[in-house]
């Protein structure tokens, strides 16, 4: 309430996990509950995300996807099943506030479908943006693929790691393909870190 005092019409969203992907973590069951009560409490939308870093301790078997530095930002997800990867919790979800769905979105045609549906009001992208900036507008324009060309490699990840050393503004990039000189350094720490963290 004290936000909303001091923001009055300018619109509040709240980004929340739909699974920590931890054990006692938050679930489907909880996430669904909070959702609800979050909207009576007057929040404007929710987006859709999931995945704390103590999950990436866990193997990949039983996370069901490759841990990684960064949780929520799955790699091989090029196939179009793998893709969304929230989609199944945003589903559940029925609120009379917007709902945002973000994790994995990565073909046009796919999130149109998505949209239609009805459960899902709009698309959040991240990794796909820093690849394509103007990906939103070539989509709208009906030019070259459906698909983003974000390989979702995380090389990205690693640029924004290694940040510390940049200048003040220096924007994070897509190093597949603004570096590829610093690509295959970037994929061995991914690597890396997986195996320095598997829990055995």
């Amino acid at each position: 309430t004290k936000a909303r005092e001091k923001v009055r019409d300018f619109p509040i969203l709240i980004k929340m996990n739909c699974t920590d992907d931890i054990e006692g973590g938050i679930d489907l069951s909880d996430f669904i509950e909070m959702a609800n009560e979050i909207q009576k409490i007057g929040i404007d939308a929710v987006e859709v995300s999931g995945s704390i870093h103590d999950c990436l301790l866990r193997g990949e078997e039983e996370l069901g996807f490759r841990p990684i530095p960064f949780a929520s930002s799955h790699t091989r997800i090029n196939l179009p099943e793998r893709q969304s990867y929230y989609l199944q919790y945003a589903e559940q979800l029925e609120l009379k506030i917007p709902v945002i769905l973000v994790g994995g979105n990565r073909d046009i045609e796919r999130l149109e479908e998505i949209i239609k549906n009805g459960a899902v009001d709009f698309i959040a992208l991240s990794r796909p943006l820093i690849s394509e900036p103007d990906l939103p507008n070539r989509w709208l324009r009906g030019e070259g693929s459906s698909a983003a060309d974000c390989i979702s490699c995380n090389s990205c990840c690693w640029a924004m790691d290694k940040a510390s050393g940049r200048s003040l503004g220096s924007p994070i990039m897509c190093v597949y393909k603004h570096a590829k000189s610093d690509y295959k350094k970037s994929q061995i720490w991914v690597e890396e870190w997986v195996k320095n963290n598997k829990v055995e």
